[in-house]
């Protein structure tokens, strides 16, 4: 018996997308290419990427990946919000000094000028958030290790702060506190300390108490002597030194005074090293 094989055509196919804004037919036994997808990034065409696949995009700056604020997606618009950009510093006005009684118009507790809410608050947050000036160096208020992490000092570009060890050292003459200062070593720092200069030291003085005995530096309020790493000009044997319920001058290197360590810390997002 003879078998007749006749040909079968298929009704013509059609493909398209979710949306159906791309749409085409397929002619029966034939076969389609999808064509590539643009990308405009800001109206701009930046190319094209092959359909139907996952797309990754990574999102960068200078340093490594960005933490981006949000990414959101509305039909075929993808969104990405990225952290506002810091302008590179030319410098800071000074901090404010903590004197907040007024005695005459015009004075410091009047105008209180400077920078920063007050004495103890940001008026910006650190990398942990929140805008306290001190800090320990996990960014909370613990001081497990007795590293008071100033914020003040931050340096957004460099990514350094200054931070100190605020357990007073024991009295020593000049020479042997700023060699002891560098030998010290607190936790998992073991190296990089050094005496507090006279800056550094002024900086931790709250002129409206009159002490650095508020937490938490924490020095109690007796009128302890700290060295500084500074020296008066022209007499080398003659550093300043500074004290808790601040008094300041030069004197002689031979004196046993105490003395606060501080050491610089990178900043790497929330890690200090």
């Amino acid at each position: 018996m003879a078998i007749t094989i006749k040909k079968v055509l298929c009704p013509t196919g059609s493909i398209e997308n979710s949306d159906a804004t791309y749409s085409t037919t397929v002619a029966s036994g034939g076969s389609l290419t999808v064509p590539d997808s643009d990308i405009n990034v800001n109206s701009v065409n930046e190319g094209s990427v092959v359909s139907v696949k996952d797309i990754d995009i990574n999102v960068v700056d200078s340093s490594g990946s960005v933490t981006l604020d949000s990414v959101t997606i509305v039909g075929n618009t993808v969104t990405i919000d990225v952290p506002d950009s810091s302008p590179a510093p030319i410098g800071a006005t000074l901090m404010k000094t903590g004197q907040t009684t007024s005695y005459a118009t015009g004075d410091d507790g009047d105008i209180q000028a400077g920078r920063d809410v007050d004495f103890f608050t940001l008026n910006y947050t650190n990398p942990f958030g929140n805008t306290n000036r001190f800090t320990d160096e996990l960014g909370g208020a613990t001081y497990t290790n007795n590293i008071v992490i100033d914020w003040s000092t931050y340096d957004n570009v460099a990514g350094t702060v200054l931070g100190y060890y605020r357990i007073k050292q024991g009295a020593n003459v000049w020479s042997d506190a700023v060699a002891n200062a560098l030998a010290l070593s607190v936790s998992t720092f073991t190296s990089g300390w050094r005496l507090t200069n006279f800056k550094e030291l002024l900086n931790l003085y709250k002129i409206g108490d009159r002490a650095m005995n508020y937490s938490p530096i924490n020095q109690g309020a007796g009128n302890n002597r700290y060295w500084t790493s500074t020296t008066l000009t022209g007499y080398t044997n003659q550093p300043y030194f500074g004290s808790n319920a601040w008094q300041g001058g030069a004197v002689v290197a031979a004196n046993a005074y105490e003395w606060l360590g501080c050491r610089n810390f990178t900043v790497t997002g929330t890690t200090l090293t």
